[in-house]
């Protein structure tokens, strides 16, 4: 048998239509869901570097960084169900209906066993994964997500509005709670060495992130762990290096964020600019999971790219949009005119 050097050139479309999608980032996605789907579980970076050495000589500009960035996302979009220690679980079928003719499926399984078992056209928008469907096909798409053990449910249910709160001035009265139940001693999370910890601070108008002696006083507190992750932290005034914290999830302080810049009186920033067919909602500061969930399954498919970062929406879903902003996070909307 003779061995040949491989045309690296031809590697890409292989995987591309092994994993029936086009683009890097869907490709890492649908290899990530492979993974955790056929083993049931494992750690993060257990599967990171499995889909390193799948990819193998297709890397080329793909490097760990990129694959856990991927990862992420599906986490915060429901594929992946994250336990202590990193452990990645795979996640049951679940369609969202946003009442249009565009449903969002969450699911750990890949694009190819979806295809196979659900009707409709299927389509992938990052890491998001869509089934467009006519009026004749919605009694058999929610029969089939049910033989195959699924759930439909609504996109305020599937953000889980029903038992996360809203980020108010009772989110932060909880935190104060937590603190004074479970404190954890200052630099407790220093052992390794010390921490850079940056204070959500009010700025002018707004609030944002600053070090040094001006943020002594702030009360939310953030700085990157060894691996690159955010850690949050809440104290009664005081970095976490010198005065007791309570330690919480990132997505509970990315939540935070907007509830002092609610209860201070500096909002957090939407614009909403009116086009054809959508609207573009843009806002400012980075979402928590529940909404940001909310606007995933309320978005367009595919005007998202061109959007420049902001979400294209239906016209007939901005009012719900507006509302979950406002009621849920106590954003400041501008509403611009059509364009």
């Amino acid at each position: 048998m003779q061995l040949e050097p491989i045309d690296l050139s031809t590697v890409e479309p292989v995987l591309l239509d092994a994993s029936g999608v086009s683009g890097q980032d869907e490709t890492i996605a649908e290899l990530l869901r492979a993974e955790i789907t056929a083993r049931g579980h494992c750690t993060r970076a257990s599967a990171v570097r499995r889909v390193l050495r799948t990819i193998g000589p297709a890397r080329g500009a793909i490097d760990a960084a990129a694959i856990y960035e991927v990862c992420s996302q599906l986490e915060r979009a429901g594929d992946f169900q994250e336990a202590q220690g990193g452990i990645l679980f795979p996640t049951p079928l679940r369609a969202i209906d946003p009442g249009t003719t565009e449903w969002l499926v969450a699911a750990s399984m890949p694009l190819t066993w979806l295809r196979a078992k659900l009707p409709g056209d299927w389509r992938c928008d990052g890491t998001v994964r869509r089934c467009r469907i006519d009026s004749e096909q919605e009694a058999g798409l929610r029969a089939a997500v049910a033989v195959n053990g699924g759930v439909v449910i609504s996109p305020e249910i599937w953000a889980g509005f029903d038992r996360i709160p809203a980020a108010n001035a009772v989110w932060t009265l909880g935190l104060d709670a937590r603190l004074q139940d479970r404190p954890e001693a200052a630099a407790s999370l220093e052992r390794d060495g010390a921490l850079a910890w940056s204070g959500l601070i009010p700025a002018d108008d707004h609030v944002r992130w600053k070090y040094g002696d001006a943020v002594a006083q702030a009360r939310l507190w953030r700085t990157r762990n060894q691996w690159g992750y955010w850690v949050y932290a809440w104290t009664g005034g005081g970095s976490p290096s010198a005065v007791n914290f309570h330690e919480i999830t990132s997505d509970e302080g990315v939540r935070t964020v907007f509830a002092i810049a609610s209860t201070m009186g500096m909002p957090v920033s939407a614009e909403i600019e009116h086009r054809d067919g959508f609207s573009v909602v843009s806002v400012s500061h980075w979402l928590p999971s529940a909404e940001y969930r909310f606007l995933a399954a309320s978005s367009s498919p595919g005007q998202n790219r061109i959007t420049l970062g902001g979400w294209a929406v239906p016209h007939e879903r901005v009012g719900a949009v507006v509302e979950v902003l406002r009621n849920r996070l106590g954003v400041a909307v501008r509403e611009g005119q059509r364009s």
